[in-house]
């Protein structure tokens, strides 16, 4: 094989997904699914909160949103289960079928 033909199959080949493809994709899915809104959530003076905050029909939830493979760091799952222990939904994605499990899951609410 030529060094033309095998540097076209790599340049063809799919990219893996990043963080942000996911958290764009949460972002649709709620709008969409839920008829909702995720909104990019910051909270200053506190490391490790969740990307989003999901708002539909007087119910929210927070989500962490990671790149496929990885999953939150010891302080983000310190964040996520703080959020828990205080009754409020939150949950952690890395691709895209999480995200639609996470959805068909919310939808039940």
């Amino acid at each position: 094989m030529n060094k033309k033909h095998f540097s076209m199959d790599k340049a063809s080949a799919p990219k893996p997904l990043r963080e942000k493809q996911i958290e764009a994709y949460l972002v649709t899915q709620t709008k969409k699914r839920l008829g909702g809104h995720a909104r990019k959530y910051n909270s200053p003076g506190r490391a490790a909160e969740p990307d989003r905050l999901l708002t539909w029909d007087g119910i929210c939830a927070f989500v962490e949103c990671k790149a496929p493979k990885k999953e939150p760091t010891t302080a983000q799952w310190k964040a996520l289960n703080h959020l828990k222990d205080d009754g409020q939904l939150a949950f952690w994605v890395n691709t895209k079928a999480m995200v639609d499990k996470l959805i068909d899951t919310l939808e039940l609410l």
